[in-house]
């Protein structure tokens, strides 16, 4: 069995690459297909709920106060006081970590 194929073999491995080549994907296809995988990543969700802690906007802020209503469902309460405090710990342990592992010695 030769290890080169001839004839026949050849130019049907040779269409091969050659339409494969013809229907591959543009760089900007390539670009866009990458940052579409990567706005859909969990990845990014969690970079993005990094990002709302680090500047003090914790998920807390959008919690609301609610009761069993007379319908027996939950519904939100506005009677009641809607205390939320945020400090911005997350940042300084960010910072932290960055300065500790880019600072000079």
């Amino acid at each position: 069995m030769p290890l080169w194929p001839n004839g026949e073999e050849q130019r049907e491995l040779e269409n091969i690459i050659i339409r494969g080549a013809r229907t591959a994907a543009t760089l900007e296809q390539i670009i866009q297909l990458e940052i579409g995988d990567w706005r859909k990543s969990d990845k990014r969700k969690w970079m993005e709920i990094g990002e709302r802690y680090y500047r003090n906007k914790p998920d807390i802020l959008e919690r609301q106060r609610t009761a069993i209503g007379a319908s027996g469902a939950k519904e939100i309460v506005g009677n009641l006081a809607n205390n939320k405090l945020t400090n911005p710990f997350t940042r300084k342990l960010v910072d932290q970590k960055v300065g500790y592992l880019l600072g000079k010695r």
